[in-house]
């Protein structure tokens, strides 16, 4: 937040109140207009030459005229709690921040030196229908110019409500109804930018959000036709044909949208159909690379580009295992199918495609990495370090890696609420390039989530998975297979010969470590346990609970088969044996699947004498679709048909 002090002039006490006429200092350019006035308006609105007191948001553009930003349109009431600021200055130190951040935010700006700043704050505001106890938000737009260009910043410091009751909100919660739009109106059809989340339930999340890299913080540049956010793009609107010279490709600008039509040498005039494109997706912003499709067939394929904000567009359609759906105001190429590969206890290793294998190995392996080095598919990779915990027999997972995006996110044992980001320790939440990579506390994991549908979580004691959307299929490598929808060839080297055994399959996926000492584990029968005690713990007091008649999992034991995970608990049991701990982890880890798989379990943890219940990650589909993808019939068969 830019600073607000108490002898700055706020506006009136009162219900969809405003300021009084401001005059400007210098004129200020909004879509190429230049405006001398402004109103501040109490209902989250900063207005050029006319005030707006209108307190139910509407969707943008509107077209009656009024010029205005928008940091938080909902319906404030500023007379029953909070106060607004706001002042125009040309304090040098303000003058000198504006500048930096300016600068930093727009690469191109480089000798850019503001003159002028108008700043203003909405504190701890509560809605129309509240109380001096209702929640509060506390908002900022800070507009800043050289007196040729002109910028605006929002900064979102809290965000809890979102409605008034006048446009249906909840009294006491101020969520619901018709729900507040941020961003920028020039008051025409074509002259418009909305804010991510704008009139949905995900607005109350905005201090979350960013596109310069710091949370509750966005940058835009304002003054020419359209808004030009830094670090992404505008979605825009009617197309006018534009050649550019490159040979093989005839490009067309849509209003700063690039379309080629790919092949061999196309002579002009080319008919390019822009009848195909949606009209559906402007003035939205899109994150630096963000990749959509511009039509409801999802045949032109888009891609927000690393450089001047444009948008470049080609033919392309979804993959065999994705289809095309909408999502807000584009369409996607979604993934039919997700499939997970989860490794636990000693651990075990459960491949995408459902073949069960154990392997003791204390060193560093490859799980799961993009091996195709001619796929246009993202790349990732994730490796998993092991430790050996109670004895040198058997190892459990120490830290998970994860390089995606040009990250290194490395998540270590115990580590609940933070990781390491590029070796720097860094507490959750965290959003790198601009929301394509999310990571986050999810239950009792940390998780690690991408915009392309990676998702990859660590209990930080026991529990890991790996979860990939269909697009990867035969795409994939590592000890958790090559996603082909086939278990029987999952026990491959990376050189394509099978393995001789678990230990040549695990050594041949090794990632080598100068610092990292390690042994390739227990090589025959890890475990410990005589023929009655290994009797024991299949029955229903141990491991036998997981397919306990009646039990609390047994709904689950129709659709997901437990024998493989009563065999691993076994297998834990008898080669550490603690058959407390163990016992509630081997329990957990099939509770996961099922729940992963929206089948209803009880109160396992209390029948099992494991203590409280305690949430999970399962509240998303970490481990597989609804279908259940990521559990096919392997050897080992977990899915019954």
């Amino acid at each position: 937040m830019y600073p607000f002090w108490q002898n700055d002039t706020k506006t009136p006490k009162v219900d969809d109140g405003s300021s009084s006429e401001i005059k400007l200092a210098i004129p200020v350019f909004f879509f190429g207009v230049p405006y001398r006035t402004v109103y501040v308006n109490n209902n989250g609105v900063v207005s050029f030459n006319v005030l707006v007191s209108q307190f139910t948001p509407e969707s943008f553009p509107l077209t009656d005229g009024r010029a205005f930003i928008a940091p938080f349109w909902a319906d404030v009431h500023n007379g029953i709690r909070g106060e607004i600021y706001y002042r125009e200055t040309m304090d040098p130190v303000i003058l000198k921040r504006a500048t930096r951040d300016i600068r930093k935010y727009f690469k191109d700006m480089a000798t850019f030196s503001a003159t002028w700043v108008f700043i203003v704050t909405w504190e701890e505001v509560t809605f129309y229908g509240g109380s001096s106890t209702t929640p509060v938000n506390t908002f900022q737009a800070v507009l800043v110019s050289d007196g040729s260009y002109t910028f605006t910043l929002f900064n979102y410091y809290e965000i809890n409500w979102t409605t008034g009751t006048a446009s249906g909100g909840d009294p006491l919660t101020g969520l619901g109804g018709v729900m507040a739009q941020a961003g920028f109106n020039g008051g025409n059809l074509t002259n418009f930018f909305s804010l991510p989340g704008s009139r949905t339930p995900e607005i109350v999340n905005i201090q979350e959000t960013t596109n310069v890299n710091v949370p509750g913080r966005w940058a835009f540049k304002v003054d020419g036709k359209e808004i030009d956010p830094a670090n992404g793009c505008t979605s825009r609107g009617k197309a006018f044909p534009v050649l550019y010279g490159k040979t093989g490709f005839v490009w067309f600008r849509l209003t700063g949208r690039l379309f080629s039509h790919g092949g061999g040498l196309i002579r002009m005039p080319y008919s390019f159909d822009i009848s195909q494109l949606g009209n559906r997706d402007q003035g939205q912003f899109l994150r630096r690379g963000e990749v959509f499709w511009d039509d409801l067939n999802c045949t032109i394929k888009c891609r927000c580009l690393d450089f001047n904000n444009e948008i470049y567009c080609q033919e392309a359609s979804c993959s065999p295992y994705e289809v095309c759906e909408p999502k807000g105001k584009f369409f996607y190429c979604s993934p039919v199918e997700i499939s997970t590969c989860v490794v636990f206890g000693e651990p075990h290793y459960h491949t995408f495609d459902g073949f069960l294998f154990h392997f003791q190995g204390s060193c560093a392996y490859l799980l799961a990495r993009q091996c195709l080095q001619t796929s246009s598919l993202p790349f990732f990779s994730v490796e998993a370090k092991n430790e050996h915990r109670g004895g040198s027999a058997v190892s459990w997972v120490k830290e998970l890696s994860v390089e995606v995006n040009g990250y290194k996110i490395l998540i270590p044992k115990g580590s609940y609420g933070k990781v390491k980001v590029n070796d720097l320790v860094t507490s959750l939440p965290v959003t790198l390039d601009l929301g394509a990579v999310k990571i986050y506390q999810s239950g009792m994991s940390t998780a690690v989530e991408t915009d392309f549908g990676l998702l990859v979580t660590f209990d930080g004691q026991h529990y890991a998975s790996i979860s990939v959307p269909g697009s990867y299929i035969n795409s994939t490598c590592g000890l958790c297979g090559n996603y082909n929808k086939n278990p029987l060839d999952d026990f491959l080297r990376p050189d394509g010969r099978p393995a001789m055994s678990v230990l040549d399959l695990g050594e041949s996926w090794r990632v080598y470590h100068v610092d990292w000492k390690c042994d390739s584990g227990c090589v025959d029968n890890c475990t410990q346990c005589d023929a009655a005690t290994e009797t024991l713990y299949f029955g229903s007091d141990y491991c036998g609970f997981l397919n306990k008649t009646d039990g609390p999992l047994w709904e689950c034991g129709t659709v997901v088969d437990p024998t493989a995970f009563v065999h691993s608990c076994v297998y834990d049991l008898c080669s550490v044996r603690d058959n407390g701990t163990l016992l509630c982890q081997a329990i957990q880890a099939y509770a996961l699947v099922c729940q992963a798989l929206g089948i209803p379990i009880g109160d396992w943890r209390i029948q099992a004498g494991c203590g409280k219940l305690v949430p999970h990650p399962s509240e998303r589909s970490l481990l597989c679709s609804e279908q259940g993808q990521g559990f096919k019939a392997p050897p080992n068969a977990l899915v019954k048909t």
